[in-house]
């Protein structure tokens, strides 16, 4: 499955912090989960069950400085909301990449491919999955 996402908010503009003590997605967050689930829609993409492989490729809209890993625990939470995939333990394998702008491209965008991954290659626990 191929899908075409908006690039994902940072880790540091994703939470908010709650009157309990407690960390609580805040409105960017809601609307960037709500942005891969109509992505997803349009799509017409299917869940994938089991262990899957998951490639990210950022292109990023300007030259600014952007950290790949205060991206990536968005983007995967945004997918399993979505329902594309049961949950991101089942991430067996895991890559992204950041390329630079793109001038066609004023907003940028995050490609996400997902497979599942073949059975023969992998032990599913309860607790997660494992390549074997």
């Amino acid at each position: 499955m191929k899908l075409i996402l908006p690039i994902p908010p940072s880790i540091n503009h994703y939470y908010r912090n709650d009157e309990q003590g407690g960390r609580k997605i805040n409105k960017r967050g809601k609307e960037y989960r709500f942005a891969v689930k109509l992505a997803a829609t349009q799509a017409r993409a299917e869940k994938i069950e089991g262990a899957v492989s998951v490639i990210v490729y950022v292109i990023c809209p300007d030259y600014r400085r952007r950290d790949l890993d205060n991206m990536l625990k968005c983007l995967l939470d945004a997918i399993t909301h979505a329902g594309l995939i049961e949950d991101d333990s089942m991430i067996v394998e895991l890559s992204m990449y950041k390329h630079k702008p793109d001038s066609s491209n004023k907003s940028g965008q995050a490609i996400v491919n997902i497979d599942k991954m073949p059975q023969d290659d992998i032990e599913i626990r309860k607790a997660g999955a494992w390549i074997i």
